[in-house]
């Protein structure tokens, strides 16, 4: 292999950086080199110590290879995952501060609100059928029913609303009683 300072090259030991060192950039290993200042690095990269033991090495500005002021503005995909599932996003390169943040939801139980809560690519799924509920009219009583899943509308009650009671046969306020 040449001797050429190698820097943000991914490889596996310190022989294949070409006199420099592999060391953990952005989770993965990545060549550096030594360095004593920051002018001793090219554009992009700053002289800071590199880890235990390894001294000051030439080391990218955003703390990663792959988002560098050559690849500035440019996403890449991401995700966000905890017990409900996983989220799909993208995140976006800052050439000096590295990746932004995941741009994805955070996935959540399923509700029922026409909306793919934990990011499977259903919505208000898993839910029951029916939900017990019931509609009150003040100073007149509460009727009884079963609500169904209305997506964005939410849990749509079939319970009759009360009414003041009538000679109609019907128990108008459900109390029971006609």
């Amino acid at each position: 292999i040449p001797d050429a300072k190698k820097l943000c090259s991914p490889y596996v030991n310190d022989s294949q950086c070409g006199g420099g060192a592999c060391v953990d950039i952005g989770g993965e290993g990545n060549c550096s080199y030594p360095c004593e200042v920051s002018e001793d690095c090219p554009e992009g990269f700053v002289c800071e110590e590199g880890g235990p033991g390894e001294g000051l090495l030439c080391l990218p500005e955003s703390g990663t290879c792959d988002c560098t002021p050559e690849s500035d503005g440019q996403e890449r995909p991401c995700a966000v995952s905890n017990e409900w599932g996983a989220c799909d996003g993208f995140e976006t390169c800052d050439g000096t501060a590295g990746w932004g943040e995941c741009d994805a939801g955070i996935p959540a139980e399923e509700i029922c609100n026409g909306v793919d809560d934990d990011c499977d690519g259903m919505y208000d799924e898993d839910l029951p059928d029916t939900i017990d509920c019931e509609v009150t009219v003040e100073e007149v009583g509460t009727c009884q029913g079963q609500a169904i899943c209305g997506g964005e509308d939410g849990w749509i009650c079939t319970a009759s609303t009360p009414a003041v009671e009538a000679c109609d046969y019907f128990d108008n306020d459900c109390d029971g009683e006609t």
